[in-house]
């Protein structure tokens, strides 16, 4: 191996042991776009910018929900606004529903990202934050940079299914790579136990997307892959290191994709 790739390991190992033992997660929600290669939730950062790709995905792949007079839209993984679910129901006049049971309620940040993005009174109205999932029922689920965190991928396609309408669909945007660094494939180089000893920020399973694919599939849902993602440019250096449980996978070079999933017509 280069001179290059063992400076490139020194530092990546460096930085992540300093996110494991010394930034927490309100840290770097509030500084973690100024720390070089952390890679900021896009629901926090970039709302807009996610809303319109939530928007335009739907558009392309599922425009009939967009004709339902009372589309119910479920958000998961919402983090520590409403912004998201505010600016959809903003956009396509329709009730939402934001649920994230991990990360506490920042009210100061969502007042004023309602007075950045001129929220009207009439849209916080249809806007819910919810504590738990229950019976009710939704027309659309999304998601973006949630599943890859949860630890029961499995046990969350299950719940969802149960809220999820009979003709409804789920739109997840699930990335795959290394959250915190330039080096989006590193994190496959270790072993389980020397990852989550060390390495592993307490959140980040590795779940590469034939895992997905799997679980989806136990639950006995439909899941179609609409988009992915490789840098296979990433993967010269390091091809040959990246551990079998990963390499023996179909599509573990896969960085992003992007979900769809819904009911069997025979549920």
């Amino acid at each position: 191996m280069s001179v290059k790739f063992y400076l490139q390991l020194t530092e990546y190992i460096t930085l992540r042991l300093i996110r494991k033992f010394v930034f927490n997660y309100k840290f770097l929600l509030k500084f973690g776009k100024y720390i070089p290669y952390f890679k900021v939730n896009t629901n926090q950062n970039n709302a807009v910018i996610l809303v319109d790709r939530y928007i335009n995905l739907v558009q392309k792949n599922c425009p009939e929900l967009l004709q339902l007079n009372d589309l119910r839209i479920l958000e998961i993984g919402a983090g520590t606004t409403n912004t998201v679910g505010l600016l959809l129901a903003e956009k396509l006049k329709c009730k939402v529903n934001v649920y994230d049971p991990f990360v506490e309620f920042d009210d100061i940040t969502d007042r004023n990202n309602k007075i950045k993005y001129l929220i009207k009174p009439q849209t916080e109205q249809l806007v819910n934050r919810i504590s738990k999932l229950d019976t009710q029922k939704y027309h659309l689920i999304l998601s973006n940079s949630v599943l890859e965190h949860v630890e029961n991928p499995e046990l969350l396609f299950h719940d969802l299914k149960n809220v999820l309408s009979i003709d409804g669909k789920m739109l997840h945007i699930v990335d795959y790579r290394d959250h915190f660094f330039k080096y989006p494939y590193f994190f496959l180089m270790f072993s389980d136990k020397i990852w989550n000893k060390w390495l592993n920020p307490g959140d980040l399973f590795r779940w590469r997307l034939d895992d997905h694919i799997l679980l989806v599939d136990k639950t006995n849902l439909k899941i179609k892959i609409i988009y992915k993602k490789t840098e296979l440019d990433k993967l010269k250096q390091i091809n040959h290191k990246i551990i079998k449980k990963f390499y023996s996978k179909k599509d573990w070079e896969v960085l992003e994709a992007v979900l769809i999933i819904s009911k069997p017509l025979s549920d």
